[in-house]
């Protein structure tokens, strides 16, 4: 048995498609290439929520670690007063420190 048994004209070479073929090959690649965009859309999608749910997971882990009064005091709106050590150990000079009554004096409420 060969490939051309049914074929009587050797000569003319491969038969030409019938038109319910060509459409059948059209159809058959368009749902092809719409069902790899829709795949590609899903693997997108995928891929946008596990970025995002390890963005969460890293920020909740962030969060559970930090002590509990950093915690608090960050979410509060009281004022914080810093303690100032203008002491150096390069400036022993009394005329190259800086002013320091305004520092003694405390913060000026506005």
């Amino acid at each position: 048995m060969s490939w051309n048994e049914g074929n009587d004209n050797d000569a003319a070479g491969p038969p030409t498609p019938s038109p319910s073929d060509t459409e059948f090959e059209r159809r058959l690649v368009d749902r092809l290439s719409f069902e790899f965009l829709r795949e590609q859309r899903r693997a997108r999608r995928w891929g946008i929520f596990f970025k995002l749910l390890a963005v969460v997971y890293v920020t909740v882990l962030l969060v559970v670690s930090m002590p509990d009064m950093a915690r608090l005091q960050a979410f509060t709106d009281k004022r914080i007063t810093a303690l100032v050590d203008c002491s150096s150990s390069t400036a022993s000079d009394p005329i190259a420190l800086p002013p320091i009554a305004p520092l003694r004096q405390g913060p000026r409420e506005n």
